[in-house]
């Protein structure tokens, strides 16, 4: 099993070299352990601001495609609303 630090480092790498998002710098992973002592697991907390729903939903298919049923997947990510001003 990986370390959380490796774990961590590999999620936010894949993350960053995504093309399809619009500013991969805004994302953070965190890892920590979690369950009974014999049978811990990896907890990633995926936190951030992306510019759109689809991009979240990119965000959740790189971590299925990576590591399905290998982690706990905690995704925090808020989609950042855009607001636009117009005169009155």
């Amino acid at each position: 099993m990986q370390s959380a630090e490796e774990v961590r480092s590999q999620v936010e790498k894949l993350i960053g070299e995504d093309p399809t998002l619009t500013d991969p710098t805004k994302i953070f992973a965190r890892v920590d352990k979690v369950g009974p002592v014999f049978k811990k697991r990896l907890r990633v907390t995926v936190e951030g601001k992306v510019a759109s729903e689809r991009e979240k939903q990119k965000i959740e298919q790189i971590l299925n495609a990576h590591y399905h049923d290998s982690l706990v997947i905690n995704n925090q990510v808020v989609v950042q609303a855009h607001q636009t001003h117009s005169a009155v």
